[in-house]
């Protein structure tokens, strides 16, 4: 059983006898997502992209604007918020953004198509996230552009898409010091819309595949080590209007989602191995009224690439499509109003999941959509169920039993967590660490201060090697100070929210908590294993906002109504 509601998702299993594993994995379900907040960027916004331009450890945005002929910075607060938008004008009508660090200074710089004015501008970060215009670069008509390091060098490179006069795609060479010149032209067919990398082939280098939304095709342009082959043409009907490059069905190779302007939907076309695509029937996907851009990440984090749509129809939304680990997809419909013209799914309020964000074309503005999949700073409600169902005695001990797994087999070097429990319910007696935790050493016992418990307290820094097999992290013992039905141990992050980084200090994701224990009577709030009056007079003594108290059963941020209704519905003696 799972349950998801706007602020965290809990999943529930089973549990041996007095001991409670705290597990890391992902949950399924619906994604939840907040409402949006809008922040205004120019006129006419139709490109976006996301990277840490001041250095301050957060995502900010960069933004096209077509109509008020520039490109815009929003600032990252740390926690998703945005400040007002800072204007670098660019040429005639600028059509898509790129962000990356172009002359290996450790800054991301920007890149900027302008179609109307057929250049292609390069703005260099200073530093802080101002920026200055590096280089203009002439290119006829140019639409989408993206990176790629096409000879392996180190240096990333420009492909850019001229949407026609003719249609083609040009690469950009990068000097080193992000200074770029003419690299090679490719005809393609008419109205190449957007593009993406991936080694296709699988032979150790990026090749480029990009639809072409007035002939129906796409186009794939194999790297033979030191530059992109003639163009190989596939048949793609109904307007294939953007690409997004990634392993689907985790076979170990790069597939193909694109979205279809005229047919409203997406196609995923699956790679045979060897840079091959085909597209079946039951491979095609529902989407809402003109789609216009897809990004992939995982959304629900268990460990599949799921994708996000954006919309510029009559439709006002964005357009989740949850994967369910072989390629095929499950829908669900974030409201989004404004025309989103792209859309990028990144964390921005760093709490170790994806976040949304839409440059629209309406009213130049960005939405932001928060994904609360893990919450950064939230309680975990985990319960002790014993074996047998019944209440604990007075002076039992129950014995919890932490347990760590890395589902993703990537290496980790610290946890940071506590416990919090009812010191009116459990005496804490001791805690032992089983082994190593994690890998880092062990310099203190397990101490509990009031009704706390730091489970990093006594480690030392060290690595372990990526594993899937179940660590055991501790054992910690409470005593029972009365007749307790389901007493809980609470578990919260530490600040910073990440509880798991890698060697290179960055978080470890998948990341979420299951409690695999099952709290067998949530509406008996006092714990006597009987749901009664004094259960009710805690409700309504309770009644009104209340993050994460015991008696917002239904974790909505709120005691109410529904609250109410689980205590009547649960009345009488808990089930054994």
């Amino acid at each position: 059983m799972g349950l998801v509601n706007s602020t965290r998702t809990v999943a529930f299993g089973a549990v041996v006898g007095a001991t409670l594993a705290i597990e890391i994995a992902s949950a399924r379900g619906e994604v939840p997502f907040a409402g949006f907040q809008q922040y205004e960027a120019g006129a006419n916004s139709t490109g976006l992209a996301a990277a840490d331009f001041d250095g301050d450890g957060d995502l900010d945005l960069a933004v096209s604007n077509r109509d008020s002929g520039d490109v815009v910075v929003l600032r990252n607060n740390g926690s998703g918020e945005f400040g007002p938008p800072v204007s670098y004008p660019i040429g005639v009508q600028p059509r898509y953004v790129v962000a990356a660090d172009l002359d290996d200074d450790g800054a991301p710089d920007l890149a900027v198509t302008d179609k109307e004015g057929s250049t292609v501008t390069v703005l260099r970060n200073l530093g802080g996230g101002a920026f200055e215009v590096h280089q203009v670069v002439e290119v006829f008509s140019p639409d989408w552009i993206t990176t790629i390091d096409i000879n392996g060098d180190g240096d990333l490179d420009l492909v850019i898409g001229e949407h026609s006069h003719p249609p083609r795609v040009s690469l950009l060479r990068n000097n080193g010091s992000a200074l770029f010149f003419l690299g090679g032209m490719w005809d393609v067919p008419s109205g190449t819309r957007g593009g993406d990398v991936g080694d296709f082939d699988a032979d150790g280098d990026p090749d480029l595949a990009i639809v072409n939304i007035a002939a129906d095709s796409i186009s794939i342009l194999s790297n033979d080590g030191g530059g992109l082959t003639a163009p190989v043409t596939l048949p793609a009907n109904d307007e294939p209007r953007y690409i997004a490059a990634r392993d689907y069905d985790a076979d170990g190779d790069i597939d193909l989602a694109v979205v279809h302007k005229r047919s409203n939907d997406l196609w995923l076309y699956r790679n045979d191995g060897t840079g091959g695509f085909t597209q079946a029937l039951e491979d095609r996907f529902a989407l809402n009224d003109a789609p216009h851009a897809v990004d992939a990440a995982d959304l629900d984090l268990d460990g599949d690439c799921d994708l996000v749509v954006s919309h510029v129809g009559s439709d006002p939304f964005v357009r989740l499509m949850l994967n369910d680990g072989t390629g095929k997809f499950e829908p669900e419909v974030l409201f989004s109003p404004d025309g989103g013209a792209h859309v990028v799914a990144v964390d921005l309020d760093g709490d170790s999941d994806f976040d949304v964000a839409t440059a629209n074309t309406n009213n130049g503005t960005v939405n932001i959509h928060r994904n609360e999949t893990v919450d950064a700073g939230g309680i975990m409600f985990l319960a002790l169920v014993d074996q047998a169902g019944g209440p604990f005695e007075p002076g039992q001990e129950i014995e919890v039993e932490l347990r760590m797994r890395d589902l993703a087999g990537q290496p980790v070097v610290a946890y940071q967590a506590f416990l919090e429990f009812t010191t009116t319910q459990l005496a804490f007696v001791e805690g032992v660490y089983t082994v190593e935790p994690m890998g880092l050493g062990i310099i203190d016992p397990i101490e509990a201060i009031g009704g706390k418990i730091d489970l990093a307290a006594g480690l030392l820094p060290g690595k372990q090697e990526p594993t899937t097999e179940d660590a055991a992290l501790a054992v910690l013992t409470f005593r029972a100070l009365s007749a307790l039905c389901d007493p809980s141990v609470r578990f919260r992050p530490n600040t910073p929210p990440t509880r798991l980084s890698g060697v290179d200090g960055a978080p470890v994701e998948p990341l979420l908590l299951i409690n695999l224990g099952s709290q067998s009577c949530p509406a008996d709030i006092n714990g006597d294993c009987d749901v009664g009056f004094a259960d009710l007079l805690s409700m309504l003594t309770a009644w009104g906002p209340c993050e994460e108290c015991p008696q917002d059963l239904d974790r909505s941020g709120d005691v109410g109504i529904t609250d109410l209704l689980r205590v009547l519905a649960s009345w009488g003696p808990c089930a054994a």
